[in-house]
């Protein structure tokens, strides 16, 4: 693997970075105002958990669009042209929502919201898994740039606390959400250049001094079951557990123990705030030990989790704290983050030899996928069993991602090693020459 030290554009070249302040708005709009604002106004103008849960995975549909963008950034080192378009698609989406009153024009303007949410934050973990950096370098920066996120998420959450009480309409929430990704596509527009261009350089140099020596043809089989796809699998099964609870977690913590969602938003973005604690200890962890630890942790985190709050449903449930214990589970919840959020993209990195833009997309689309199909099952559980079923879906998804973690992928890694597995080396080129 090609390493490049001291680049411009970089965590190397002395911390924080300007583009990174892309990754804070983008929190601040998801998962921070405007995914608060779709569920609540959701369920407000359909009265249903199950069609509330239709319209949030419609989102993750569009965003199983991300390979071809992805391949496209790899292929014509496209990377940001291909991050400005799909930040004027949020921003275009999101003032299409404001104004829609056909319930057809609001699918379809959630859908593109998808479409162009999925690739803009893609193509920002790119830069930093995708420019060559060593694995204690490449954990520094993905720490700061997580830190970003986690900032922005914090600062969604009082805000939309503060815009649930303010009394405004649900048009101009909507077109502040839009102002937002305005933000972000002028960042994109001047703060990418330098990062954008040593991305590129570093895949013509891996490209260049590349010696696969796989085997001579290569199939969609050998790639399911390679490593990379069963960290894809892992990724799917976490993120289907994890939306169970926060595709409409104000809305279950309200339907499933009566808690005002604005309460609910505060103590979220107080959990946010305690997860930035986190992030440096992660990220130094992860440049000793690597990605699998933090993964493995994480899954087994969520799981449990979800049972603690199985066992508070249904055995405190109308007992004298029995309120205040749920926001503390939440609140790990969003401790564990950390762990998912910054291991996932490099644990992906690790396992696979495709382009990095393709392989953050293919990422990217599983964790669509996951959302859509979480949001869905979440959505008809509440519908037909009631709220307090859906922390179920998160322990079995969760227990098996880690079982897949644990037991599948970590045998096949070495400790801190950057190398793919042996069976995906010819994976760029086989799949390239089949688009």
């Amino acid at each position: 693997m090609t390493e490049h030290k001291g680049i411009p554009g970089t965590a190397e070249a002395g911390g924080f970075q300007p583009w990174y302040l892309m990754n804070l708005f983008s929190a601040l709009l998801w998962p921070g105002v405007f995914a608060v604002l779709l569920q609540t106004y959701a369920l407000k103008i359909t009265g249903s958990a199950a069609d509330t849960g239709l319209i949030m995975g419609i989102g993750g549909i569009g965003a199983l669009l991300s390979p071809v963008f992805g391949n496209i950034a790899d292929r014509y080192r496209a990377h940001r042209p291909l991050q400005i378009l799909a930040w004027a698609i949020v921003a275009t989406s999101i003032a299409t929502l404001a104004f829609s009153v056909n319930e057809m024009v609001f699918l379809v303007a959630a859908l593109c919201f998808g479409v162009g949410m999925a690739p803009a934050g893609m193509i920002s973990t790119v830069y930093v898994v995708g420019a060559g950096l060593s694995q204690e370098s490449e954990s520094r920066a993905m720490g700061a740039f997580q830190r970003m996120y986690f900032v922005g998420s914090v600062l969604g959450g009082f805000m939309v606390a503060g815009l649930l009480r303010s009394g405004l309409s649900d048009t101009v929430m909507f077109l502040i959400c839009a102002g937002i990704a305005v933000i972000c596509l002028f960042l994109a527009l001047f703060t990418t250049r330098d990062i954008a261009a040593r991305v590129a350089d570093h895949a013509a140099q891996s490209v260049a001094t590349a010696t696969p020596t796989a085997p001579e043809t290569f199939t969609l089989g050998d790639l399911v079951k390679s490593a990379f796809g069963l960290t894809v699998l892992a990724v799917f099964l976490n993120h289907v557990g994890f939306i169970a609870i926060a595709g409409q977690y104000t809305n279950f913590f309200s339907g499933g123990f009566g808690i005002d969602p604005s309460i609910v938003t505060s103590v979220n973005s107080l959990g946010v705030l305690g997860s930035l604690l986190v992030i440096g200890a992660v990220g130094k962890w992860m440049g000793r030990r690597g990605p699998i630890p933090a993964a493995v942790n994480a899954m087994a985190a969520r799981a449990a989790l979800g049972a603690a709050l199985l066992a508070t449903s249904y055995l405190l449930a109308g007992a004298g704290g029995a309120l205040f214990l749920p926001m503390a589970i939440w609140v790990g919840f969003r401790l564990a983050n950390p762990l998912v959020e910054m291991s996932n993209p490099v644990l992906a990195a690790r396992t696979t030899a495709l382009g990095a833009g393709q392989t953050q997309a293919i990422l990217i689309s599983a964790i669509a996928i996951a959302i859509t199909v979480g949001n869905f099952l979440a959505g008809y559980l509440a519908e037909t069993i009631g709220w307090l079923a859906l922390p179920w879906q998160t322990v079995i998804c969760c227990s098996l991602a880690f079982l897949v973690t644990r037991f599948a992928i970590a045998p096949r890694l070495h400790a801190g090693s950057n190398a793919p597995a042996p069976e995906m080396l010819m994976a760029n080129i086989e799949l390239e020459d089949g688009i």
